[in-house]
């Protein structure tokens, strides 16, 4: 006799997709099942239309993907319980008898079927569609992926492995961890296949992926730091300035100096500079020395830059990175240094920097008039719209090559965001400095 199957399906204004979703569940050889719907609080059609079929309606008004199973499978009493999201279509009319094939196998904790789209998916989709979900039938005892989009299990599994109450997202994926790390197997079954529109990453929703990184990332699947394989590599500090130096800023130049050697961090420390009283204490301290009194005052500070990575490179060694500061910073921690390059390696070399998460508006200068940046006058609670201040000159590292080809801020950033304002502030006078109860010796 066939054991009683409960179909879970989370539904939210899904008007467009629940009729035939519902369709092809109803025309299943597998006859003894029953259909529960969740409804988020739909606006559209969508409950009115699922009525028009032999379901049960139950209605969830704060909506969590682990705890809208978990209510619907309360409101059921099957024996097999299966997740299918509101877009997907059965394909077969065996694709529920498949799909709850594996299941008297007390070692099966859970099956997902196959997942092929819709003609009108995203090109996205497809191809991770086809990525994902191939042919070849697979019993998972390490592997801890799962997919509730097209998925089943036994009451008596769910009863000891219940799913997340509180995650945002991949609830399945979570579920899935915990069942392999009580020795038990997912089965992946090919034959149960479902029609699905958006397919699993949704046409790259970044902000939906940001979201399921960060789940995965505080879990087994965080990212490799490679700062721990890197090994000994020559990282060089570039200590620039164009400024003409007093005692007082002499003081500020050696104390950038002695928070760089601290660090324990750079196998070289340059600095590049056209006052001649910096340039004697810098070569007094042991640095390499480019000298900016003869260049073009005018260049840009990129191109002054990448002049005096070449000039280092033509006389020492390519670096690995290369970290730019000023001597402005002298709130600067003394591991503001190592915390930079550890994380331009733990971020695979994009150029990292220190930022500073600011929410109030901010204007661009132009020429006619200024332009906010961020003007979205909301209640702190939705606020979302800021700026990330970057002093530039706190501190920046990059790869050589990022340096030599110039443009390495026009692209991804690693970005750092630890500073507070006190951090920020920037000084480079004595005047400036007069407002503080701090001396340099």
């Amino acid at each position: 006799m066939m054991k009683k199957a409960s179909i879970i399906i989370r539904t939210k204004n899904e008007e467009k997709w629940i009729s035939i979703c519902l369709n092809a569940i109803f025309k299943q050889d597998y006859k003894n099942f029953e259909v529960i719907i969740v409804d988020n609080c739909s606006t559209d059609k969508t409950v009115e239309k699922a009525k028009e079929w032999n379901v049960k309606v139950v209605t969830l008004k704060e909506f969590k993907p682990g705890n809208a199973i978990n209510y619907g499978i309360e409101n059921s009493s099957g024996d097999y319980l299966i997740c299918l999201s509101a877009h997907c279509i059965p394909k077969e009319k065996d694709w529920l008898k498949n799909l709850v094939s594996d299941l008297e196998d007390e070692k099966i904790a859970g099956v997902y079927g196959k997942q092929v789209p819709t003609s009108s998916s995203h090109y996205l989709d497809k191809r991770d569609l086809f990525l994902t979900f191939g042919n070849d039938k697979r019993v998972q005892e390490k592997d801890s992926f799962f997919h509730n989009a097209n998925s089943a299990f036994t009451r008596k599994t769910w009863e000891k492995f219940r799913f997340d109450d509180e995650v945002t997202n991949i609830e399945d994926r979570i579920w899935g961890k915990e069942v392999i790390k009580n020795k038990l197997k997912i089965v992946y079954e090919p034959d149960a296949v479902v029609f699905h529109h958006h397919g699993i990453h949704q046409e790259a929703d970044k902000k939906r992926a940001k979201k399921i990184v960060q789940i995965m990332e505080a879990d087994e699947f965080k990212s490799e730091n490679l700062c721990e394989y890197k090994g000994k590599t020559k990282d060089i500090l570039i200590i620039f300035d164009r400024e003409k130096y007093d005692n007082f800023r002499l003081g500020l130049l050696r104390k950038v100096i002695s928070d760089a050697k601290k660090s324990s961090v750079f196998e070289d420390i340059v600095f590049c500079g056209i006052d001649k009283k910096a340039l004697k204490q810098a070569k007094e301290s042991g640095l390499n020395i480019f000298d900016r009194s003869t260049k073009d005052y005018d260049t840009s500070l990129n191109d002054v830059l990448k002049d005096c990575l070449l000039d280092f490179e033509n006389q020492k060694y390519i670096p690995n990175s290369i970290t730019l500061s000023s001597v402005n910073y002298p709130f600067r921690d003394q591991s503001s240094f190592k915390n930079l390059v550890d994380s331009f390696y733990e971020s695979a070399f994009l150029p990292t920097l220190y930022s500073h998460e600011e929410k109030r508006i901010c204007f661009t200068r132009g020429e006619e008039s200024e332009i906010a940046i961020n003007n979205q006058l909301l209640p702190r609670e939705l606020e979302e719209s800021s700026v990330m201040i970057c002093p530039f000159g706190f501190g920046c590292t990059l790869n050589a090559s990022d340096l030599r080809n110039g443009n390495f801020l026009q692209k991804r950033v690693n970005l750092i965001p630890q500073l507070n304002q006190a951090d920020m502030i920037e000084i480079s006078t004595e005047e400036e400095m007069s407002k503080f109860e701090v001396k340099f010796e």
